[in-house]
């Protein structure tokens, strides 16, 4: 859209909208919705969710994602159930991810250019004498509530900042239109926060106001608010070796019952996986064979539903400490905690194998982990590769860590190690890492040795228990939350970098510690040989602060981790239950956005154009525009979407008013006001996406 900008205000109206076959409106009130509101350094969001659709508006021009102050808000959430959804949206079915206001124009002759999405290019408030004020709270984004008004005014009815340019009634008093109103301003004028490298260095000088507002609609269009079934794993198998889910295909077919998914290991036929409906005690589907890979193995019924099933080729067995200063220790120890579900292996009646105090001569227990997580599934994420399938890939060989070093006598023993850094460090750790093969343990003609890569926490060049303690007298990250209590250390980061050479013994081990010293190590990195994963060690109860009860596990120390391809027997039940339905009309699907710009500066601003930036959820992603009917759409090409089940969704941008541009004999629309002389204009082009 091109048109003169001089001093005259420009209205845009867009509605974003969604929309499948079925629609759904929840019902929220003012005093449920304000906690989603957040400011940091002067920029303010909050969300609008007044009908189906929840949209992360700020006051600096973009439509989510907000990432600070440990909130994450998507550009907008669709379909909104539940308010639990915009405390951390990441996750949440979501049709735009984020959005900005892009304007260009040129100023005697040059071409000028603001750019909002994924960086900032406005600074919020109005524009004073020609510049940008400092921005406080009064340049927030200002929210009206159909319960919020003069009978009962929250604060930013109190506020409403007419003197800016907030919208008022006939009565002088602020306006709401539909269920919930937004209001904010803001100005291209500080180069500083042009950090696009679509915008120019110069700003246009253009003051924006933006409203933005919903309804809900009472429609009869019936819609369900789920397009899967909640599953419950009954047996705990082996962590993530089996992922299930259940795919709603025809809501009118769901009957209620009760069914089992039951995944196991044939001796004839391999992985299998079984289907029973428990409340008629009928087998659905018998021996059902299951591939590895991320293409699930679909399981299809003619009950409403389907169940989809991934199956891992790998997953940990055990996590056990196998020696220690003594010698071996038979029966091994647990290395992990198995009360964060750790799997640590069985005794000789099948019970669990624990961590005790006998794992070290000394007082220490250590466990591995991750730094900053509490469960064995958190554990998991370094491994994990799709959502929502929840597949892991995790590789089929054991490891062992052994403590061959004394930190007191650093010239024999251990491992040279290296670490991210600029310089490039090497230096010696008290350990070696070493790849024991595939399910032969007690065979060392296959084992080869690794590199230590470490991520040091205070850049000592010493392997050491460097996170401890807590905020108030700590270091580095302060101690791990996996146990309780303020008093386990943990270590820093580690892993095993696999060698060029690889053959069994310390040829491609001794080969990198040239390298290493040489400068030429670097030059052949490549993450992908991280093979073992990123772990640290907990000395658990070793200490609130230094001297703890163990700084290193004692040398002779050996840590085991193996793996397994045998599938445990994983079993799952849910329920084919349909009961959740609302209705609603279509604009219980859409949001208004209105667009003021006025040109503040001393120039005259010339061919000016106003684009709206968009990206939709990548799954949904076919693109059209219809410049006749000033329509920019994104849907999906597929009849089946991860997080939308067979009923994905499309969303786009209707423009309604667009920009008015001087057109003798015509009449455009501003702000409900006709417009002699003057054209609304319409799309032009379809940019970018």
């Amino acid at each position: 859209m091109r048109a003169q900008l001089t001093v005259l205000a420009i209205s845009i109206t867009i509605v974003l909208m969604a929309s499948v076959s079925l629609l759904s409106e929840p019902s929220f009130k003012s005093n449920e919705i304000s906690q989603f509101t957040q400011s940091f350094e002067g920029d303010h969001f909050t969300v609008l969710a007044a009908n189906n659709l929840a949209l992360t508006v700020s006051n600096h021009g973009r439509f989510g994602p907000e990432i600070k102050n440990g909130t994450h808000q998507t550009g907008a959430i669709y379909p909104l159930v539940s308010l639990d959804q915009l405390d951390d949206s990441i996750f949440d079915p979501y049709v735009l991810w984020m959005a900005g206001a892009w304007i260009r124009g040129k100023v005697n002759g040059e071409l000028r250019v603001t750019a909002s999405g994924y960086t900032d290019g406005y600074t919020p408030g109005p524009i004073v004498n020609e510049t940008y004020v400092t921005p406080d709270s009064s340049h927030r984004v200002y929210k009206l509530y159909s319960d919020s008004m003069e009978n009962n005014p929250n604060q930013d009815y109190l506020d409403w900042p007419v003197h800016l340019g907030a919208p008022v009634d006939d009565a002088g008093k602020p306006k709401l239109s539909g269920q919930q109103t937004l209001w904010t301003v803001f100005n291209d004028v500080d180069p500083n926060r042009q950090e696009s490298e679509a915008s120019s260095i110069e700003p246009l000088g253009v003051e924006v106001q933006l409203t933005a507002w919903a309804s809900k609609d009472d429609g009869d269009i019936k819609v369900p608010l789920q397009w899967s079934l909640d599953l419950t794993k009954i047996t705990n198998g082996s962590p993530r070796m089996i992922s299930a889910f259940v795919n709603i295909t025809d809501h009118s077919l769901l009957s209620g019952h009760d069914y089992q998914l039951v995944v196991r290991e044939d001796q004839l036929l391999g992985a299998i996986a079984e289907l029973t409906d428990l409340t008629t005690s009928t087998v659905v589907v018998s021996d059902f064979p299951l591939e590895v890979g991320f293409v699930g193995n679909v399981i299809e019924t003619s009950l409403g539903f389907r169940v989809v099933v991934y199956r891992m080729s790998n997953s940990f067995e055990s996590f056990q400490v196998v020696a220690n200063g003594g010698g071996l220790l038979d029966p091994p120890v647990a290395g992990a905690l198995p009360e964060q579900d750790f799997p640590t292996g069985y005794d000789s009646v099948g019970n669990q194998i624990e961590l005790t105090d006998r794992q070290q001569l000394g007082d220490g227990m250590w466990a591995i982990h991750r730094a900053g997580r509490l469960t064995f599934e958190d554990f998991l994420m370094q491994y994990y590769v799709s959502w929502p399938k929840q597949f892991y890939i995790v590789d089929e060989y054991d490891y062992e860590i052994r403590f061959t070093g004394d930190p007191a006598d650093t010239s024999s023993g251990g491992s040279y190690a290296t670490a991210f850094e600029a310089d490039r460090p090497i230096f010696w750790v008290p350990f070696e890492v070493w790849n024991i093969g595939t399910g032969t343990v007690d065979d060392t003609s296959d084992d080869y040795r690794l590199i230590p890569l470490l991520r040091e926490v205070d850049k000592n060049r010493v392997f050491a228990l460097e996170n401890w303690g807590t905020e108030d007298s700590g270091s580095g990250y302060f101690e791990h939350i996996a146990s309780s209590g303020d008093d386990d250390p943990f270590t820093d980061i580690f892993t095993g970098y696999v060698p060029g050479d690889n053959s069994p013994g310390e040829a491609g081990y001794l080969a990198n510690v040239d390298a290493m010293n040489n400068g030429t190590f670097w030059n052949s990195y490549s993450y992908l040989r991280e093979q073992p994963g990123w772990w640290v060690l907990i000395n658990v109860d070793g200490g609130s602060a230094p001297p703890f009860n163990q700084d290193m596990p004692e040398q002779g120390t050996v840590f085991r981790i193996t793996k397994t391809s045998h599938i445990p027997v994983d079993t799952f039940q849910f329920t084919a239950d349909a009961s959740q339905i609302r209705t609603s009309g279509p604009e219980g699907m859409s949001i208004y956005l209105q667009y003021k710009m006025y040109n503040k500066s001393d120039h005259p601003i010339d061919s000016f154009y106003f684009s709206f930036f968009a990206e939709p959820n990548y799954k949904v992603g076919l693109i059209a525009c219809d410049t006749l009917d000033d329509l920019f759409i994104c849907y999906s090409g597929s009849d089946f979407v991860d997080e939308f089940g067979f009923w994905p969704p499309a969303v786009g941008c209707k423009i309604i008013h667009g920009l008015l541009t001087p057109s003798s004999g015509e009449t455009a629309q501003f702000c409900g006001q006709e417009v002699p002389d003057y054209a609304n204009l319409g799309m032009t082009a379809l940019g970018a996406y």
